[in-house]
């Protein structure tokens, strides 16, 4: 009788997304209302695209990926690591963010003498590292800009170097800001959308899980698409596709 009142009251194993750095705000937000509607526990795993893509394919043991872009999660359908096709489920931003000067949130703004470095994600392992390239390869100056930037290995370690003022200019994630749970430091403004290609976030569901973890996953899916969370997207700076 013991043993099966403690294997009725144990709790579902927790439902492990891989999160692109950008997405770790709303992901969380949205775990924790699934949680609550569900009571199946999550678990967001936050990283750069790239190297989540990498460790997925070694076989870490994730059920969803809320990547970045669409490439990431179309390489793991490709090789037929997951149960579906990608799914896009937001459009990200860029934002300007400056740790001590309004006037430097602008990508101008760095070719400014006033600028002695940058950052910018990685470009190789982060799409918001492309989205900035794409953006800044167009600038007149980008010869000059491209002498003082510090690559970050993710979107959200350029939101730590600008809060450190180990840089005097970040381009980040709209999210990142909008999203933060508490305000940021120093001044930001958003990118225009229209200079630089549509940052199209997708999510796909993982193969490899116990039956139980892969229906969770879709129903996770699901929840995460919802037009219901339109709103919260919207509210932590991302476009949602009507």
């Amino acid at each position: 009788m013991l043993l099966l009142c403690c294997a009725c009251s144990q709790k579902p194993a927790p439902l492990r997304i891989a999160t692109a750095s950008n997405a770790r705000f709303v992901a969380e937000a949205l775990a924790k209302d699934f949680e609550q509607q569900t009571g199946q526990p999550c678990e967001v795993i936050p990283g750069s695209s790239g190297k989540l893509y990498a460790q997925i394919k070694e076989g870490a043991p994730f059920q969803l990926f809320v990547a970045a872009d669409l490439d990431y999660p179309q390489g793991l359908y490709d090789a037929g690591l997951t149960l579906g096709p990608p799914v896009e489920y937001a459009r990200g931003q860029l934002a300007v963010w400056a740790a001590n000067d309004s006037s430097l949130c602008a990508v101008d703004s760095l070719a400014s003498i006033r600028v002695q470095r940058w950052a910018m994600a990685n470009p190789e392992v982060a799409p918001y590292g492309r989205a900035t390239r794409a953006a800044l390869q167009a600038h007149p100056k980008w010869d000059k800009l491209k002498t003082k930037v510090v690559f970050a290995e993710n979107i959200a370690q350029v939101g730590q170097l600008v809060s450190l003022q180990s840089v005097d200019v970040g381009i980040t994630a709209l999210s990142l800001i909008q999203g933060a749970p508490q305000p940021v430091r120093g001044f930001w403004r958003p990118h225009p959308p229209a200079l630089y290609p549509p940052i199209r976030q997708g999510v796909v569901v993982l193969r490899g899980s116990t039956p139980e973890l892969e229906k969770a996953a879709l129903d996770f899916q699901r929840f995460l698409l919802a037009p219901e969370n339109d709103s919260l997207f919207q509210q932590m700076g991302y476009l949602r596709q009507g």
